[in-house]
């Protein structure tokens, strides 16, 4: 006899926002599943009357581990608009800090908030207050590790931040990008110090947080026994 369940998790911990995900079981097996965003913040109303110009400045204050994201998504949707497009040095200097903006919100998912529910870190903040009794299942030495690179990781976001404020001006909630490109050309010497502070993020992607995402974790999708979630072999999700 077929047997069928919803399994709900409202809200989602260890993230920036509001989310609740729910999603059906069938024999053992997730069949579908839902993403809900539960909280409205408003800026559609913040946004009426104004001067459309404004718009990249003010949908940046959804969020400030990704205002890049939300100064360009408007920007793009005046343009479209408009029905005019940015120019190509503009397009280039407007992924450059979203890229940087990107690499800087990977690292804290993985790091500051997934982190977490891996690793133990030391009796202070910002590890304690923490779970009575914490599902952990890294070795001592991996352990070690993961602490090490969760301090590493928050000057390594630091350097992010340094790259979007080259070229926009500030981070978070920039200036440098609006309709029609970039607010600025930047100069060989912005250009050169982006490229500089860029090498040694790379190093640290490539060189510690990817292999760490790749670590075998003993038994990491256990919380729901008996379900078949997907294949994820036993590693921890690096996005």
């Amino acid at each position: 006899m077929s047997q069928t369940m919803t399994i709900a998790i409202d809200p989602v911990t260890r993230i920036e926002g509001h989310l609740k995900a729910e999603v059906k079981v069938e024999d053992g097996k997730v069949v579908d599943a839902h993403l809900t965003g539960g909280m409205y913040r408003g800026f559609e109303t913040i946004m009426k009357g104004r001067d459309p110009r404004d718009a990249s400045q003010i949908t940046q204050r959804i969020c400030g581990v990704c205002p890049v994201s939300h100064a360009l998504a408007a920007s793009m949707a005046l343009e479209n608009a408009a029905g005019v497009t940015a120019p190509h040095n503009g397009r280039i200097a407007r992924n450059l800090m979203q890229g940087a903006n990107y690499l800087q919100s990977h690292i804290l998912s993985f790091y500051h908030l997934a982190g977490q529910d891996f690793i133990q870190g030391p009796d202070a903040s910002p590890f304690i207050p923490r779970y009575a009794n914490p599902d952990l299942r890294l070795d001592a030495a991996a352990n070690a590790v993961g602490v090490d690179e969760y301090l590493e990781a928050l000057n390594v976001r630091r350097t992010c931040h340094e790259m979007v404020a080259l070229l926009g001006g500030r981070m978070p909630h920039l200036h440098g990008i609006l309709a029609g490109g970039a607010a600025a050309i930047p100069t060989r010497a912005q250009i050169n110090d982006y490229t500089e502070r860029l090498r040694g993020v790379r190093r640290f992607v490539e060189e510690k947080y990817i292999p760490l995402g790749r670590l075998q974790v003993p038994g990491s999708v256990r919380c729901l026994q008996g379900l078949r979630l997907g294949a994820v072999h036993g590693r921890i999700p690096c996005g």
